[in-house]
């Protein structure tokens, strides 16, 4: 790789290669020359996590593609990235698309220490999968992640409920079309365990057996900032989140139908139509912040 890998001198990562030696330590930063699409290589599906121990890496706005890992152990973490740093770490403004976790426990990066703080920044994440593992597995999508001003697209299959977030997250929007089977297991998993500001969640959740289709939305100490929820639950048996808003806040009653009798009461979380939802001069009326291009 070509570059010091230093803030004004990053390395520069061309290739397969460079991408998996990304190891040059804490202090060290890394930038894409070029897109990176793993079918063109020579990696397997059983290859191993790929090792991240750097500073910050910036995608300069490229794609990491094509990126096919399966597991065929249910106990056995399976992830895109291994974090192996010794410090804070940032992922910028880049595109990961064709990402496929199939088997195991599925997390997007694996190996965070709560000691470190490691951030997804301007990303764009479409990831799918099939996740195996049993169901005392309480391991996030987005595990010990941080992740702002991002658009992620996730879907698939779940033996059983999966938990997606348990960091903060900002200026984010989700988009979900997920299948979990649950069959005979009947406790509850939350979907995003911390704070959410200025986030849309959308897309859709399917459970297989409607007596375990159990979700707490956002934890009940956690706080929800300027966000909107369009999420359609084709089946409910329990249902809860937090009371605790700033600014304001909606939710798409017509697509989340499931989940109205169940929907905290609060002036600063409002049940909006569909229509309502989509009029960014409504939105703007009501004091929500979004621009006359925005919409759910």
């Amino acid at each position: 790789m070509t570059g010091a890998g230093t803030q004004t001198d990053p390395y520069i990562v061309m290739d397969y290669t460079d991408f998996c030696n990304m190891t040059g330590g804490s202090s060290s930063y890394y930038k894409l020359g070029a897109d990176i699409d793993f079918a063109q290589t020579d990696r397997t599906a059983t290859s191993g996590a790929i090792g991240l121990n750097f500073k910050q890496l910036d995608g300069d706005g490229h794609k990491v593609s094509n990126f096919f890992r399966r597991v065929d152990v249910s106990d056995t973490i399976n992830s895109l990235f291994k974090f192996s740093g010794s410090g804070a770490m940032t992922l910028q403004n880049i595109y990961f698309r064709g990402i496929y976790l199939a088997g195991g426990k599925t997390c997007f990066m694996s190996s965070i220490s709560s000691s470190y703080t490691v951030t997804l920044k301007n990303c764009r994440i479409a990831l799918k999968i099939n996740d195996t593992s049993g169901s005392s597995n309480s391991l996030c999508i987005f595990d010990k992640l941080n992740i702002t001003d991002s658009e992620l697209l996730v879907e698939g299959t779940s033996d059983y409920m999966k938990p997606m977030t348990n960091k903060p997250v900002y200026g984010c929007l989700f988009r979900f079309n997920m299948t979990f089977f649950n069959t005979g297991y009947k406790n509850t998993k939350t979907i995003f365990d911390n704070n959410l500001s200025f986030c849309g969640i959308t897309g859709n959740f399917i459970c297989k057996d409607p007596s375990a289709a159990r979700y707490i939305l956002v934890t009940v100490n956690n706080t929800v900032s300027n966000s909107y929820f369009a999420l359609n639950f084709d089946c409910i048996y329990s249902f809860s989140m937090t009371s605790n808003f700033s600014g304001i806040n909606f939710y798409d009653k017509e697509v989340m139908a499931n989940a109205v009798s169940k929907m905290p009461v609060s002036d600063h979380f409002l049940a909006l139509t569909t229509e309502q939802c989509k009029s960014a001069e409504y939105l703007q009326s009501i004091d929500f912040p979004c621009t006359s291009g925005d919409s759910v």
